[in-house]
């Protein structure tokens, strides 16, 4: 996939955005067919939760004090990460994690094997503060992209500059509907370990409040699964 220098935001035939940020990169959001038919009832979500509901809460570390973070954590493609002061263990693969896989394996012509997969859970007026997806020994060139899976409400994907600047938006708030892919595009500079926009940018959900949890149809609780090639 090219990356579309645009002034923000180009809405295209279904659904796909694009957003153009400066220092090289860019955001993509596309609506995944597959994704979008997933009900809290169905078998497929009801497979990928059985993987979380395994889980104890996560934890971080943070100057010798340990402190929850309010979700649970899978890992597929990699038999261990380390982050944050904690490491996950690869999971049993899934129907929804597995068609994933094959959609970011065709659209970016990588062999599956080569792709690894996070997956979040949590309960979505909590969150996702602002963060870089920058583990140089993670990160694959130049993508990142999350699935937003949250068949009860919708969410918002920001994106905020690390630095101020004219020539770049001081924040980008792109709509992340249940089922909708977002691709964080950077460019790669020889020499460097980080693309530009895990270098310049950072990325999270915004919390919710009391009038748009009210607008919720069902639970509130929302999984991501962030796809990386292998490095």
């Amino acid at each position: 996939m090219s990356h579309p220098y645009r002034k923000p935001p180009v809405v295209l035939e279904d659904g796909f955005i694009f957003y153009s940020l400066g220092h090289g990169a860019a955001l993509t959001s596309e609506r995944l067919p597959f994704a979008e038919r997933l009900r809290f009832d169905s078998h497929e979500y009801q497979e990928l939760n059985s993987i979380f509901s395994t889980k104890d809460e996560a934890v971080t570390t943070m100057f010798g004090k340990t402190y929850p973070t309010g979700r649970k954590e899978a890992l597929w493609g990699l038999q261990s990460y380390t982050f944050s002061g904690r490491t996950i263990t690869e999971s049993p693969m899934t129907e929804v994690v597995s068609q994933f896989i094959s959609f970011i394996s065709s659209r970016f012509k990588v062999k599956p094997g080569d792709i690894w997969v996070f997956g979040n859970k949590y309960d979505t007026k909590k969150g996702i503060g602002d963060h870089s997806d920058d583990e140089t020994n993670y990160v694959g060139p130049g993508m990142v992209a999350t699935l937003s899976i949250s068949p009860g409400l919708d969410r918002t994907f920001r994106i905020k500059p690390k630095q101020k600047s004219p020539k770049v938006p001081p924040r980008v708030d792109a709509p992340l509907t249940h089922g909708t892919c977002v691709f964080m595009m950077g460019k790669v500079t020889p020499g460097k370990e980080v693309d530009s926009f895990q270098e310049n940018y950072t990325h999270g959900i915004p919390v919710l409040g009391k009038r748009a949890l009210s607008s919720a149809t069902g639970s509130i609780e929302r999984i991501s699964l962030t796809a990386r090639f292998k490095v």
